[in-house]
């Protein structure tokens, strides 16, 4: 059955960023750290350094304003009562290629220059565990014939046909009686209708006309009226036993 692969299109994504923040490295430029000299520096590390530059003219020193440690020891700092010297000491990271290739590289607190491809890595990493542990639930579902929405899907067809039996043995019920009405009605009429005479078997001459005199003047009232009934209207003994009891008229669909 048709299944949308939600969790392989997670694991894709996820394997994506892995990548993407593998290039992000790759192609980041190399760097080496350098001793650099401060010049100088406030109080909250923002200073003026100098390094040597081997990639241009020579060993050419170059200026630049850089963010120190502020939190390095005293004695790295500039200070004319220290060591004899204006001058400080820090550390920093120099671009050994592309087109800053010489220069200094921002310090980690001003920017941490591989935040993006951390931040994509573990955004992959984390796409990726869902989607295979996801997938992985999904598949197991699907070979132990588990899957929810197949169930559920089932379920509301065993309703719906429980929904359409009823609807028929009620529509069959209502047939039937409708039916057995309009057959009763049609049976009353023509019984109604059927005189004495043309009912199969019935006496004549005399015991006719005394049924007749007697108020049982078509089949209906021989039906209704019975054994009791004729001997109630008066009818004579011997007529009683060979007054015949109708028979129901078949229906037309019989």
């Amino acid at each position: 059955m048709h299944h949308r692969p939600f969790f392989r299109w997670v694991l894709t994504l996820g394997v994506l960023c892995i990548g993407w923040s593998a290039y992000l490295y790759a192609t980041y430029p190399d760097t080496r750290q350098i001793d650099l000299t401060v010049i100088s520096e406030k109080p909250d590390g923002r200073c003026t350094v100098r390094w040597k530059d081997p990639y241009r003219d020579k060993d050419r020193w170059r200026e630049s304003a850089y963010l120190c440690s502020a939190s390095r020891d005293a004695s790295l700092k500039p200070s004319a009562y220290i060591l004899g010297t204006a001058e400080g000491w820090d550390s920093g990271f120099m671009y050994t290629e592309g087109p800053h290739k010489g220069g200094l590289e921002p310090s980690l607190d001003e920017k941490n220059p591989y935040a993006l491809s951390d931040t994509l890595v573990l955004i992959g990493l984390a796409l990726t565990g869902t989607g295979l542990v996801g997938g992985n639930v999904r598949a197991w579902a699907r070979l132990n014939g588990a899957r929810p929405r197949t169930v559920a899907r089932a379920q509301k067809l065993y309703e719906a046909a429980e929904q359409v039996a009823r609807d028929h043995a009620q529509a069959c019920d209502a047939v039937r009686t409708a039916w057995d009405a309009l057959r009763r009605e049609r049976l009353d009429t023509e019984l109604s209708a059927t005189p004495l005479s043309k009912i199969p078997g019935a006496p004549g001459g005399d015991a006719a006309r005394e049924m007749e005199a007697a108020g049982a003047r078509t089949a209906r009232d021989v039906l209704d009226a019975g054994v009791l009934g004729l001997q109630h209207m008066g009818v004579w003994a011997r007529t009683r036993p060979s007054a015949p009891t109708p028979q129901p008229v078949a229906s037309p669909t019989s």
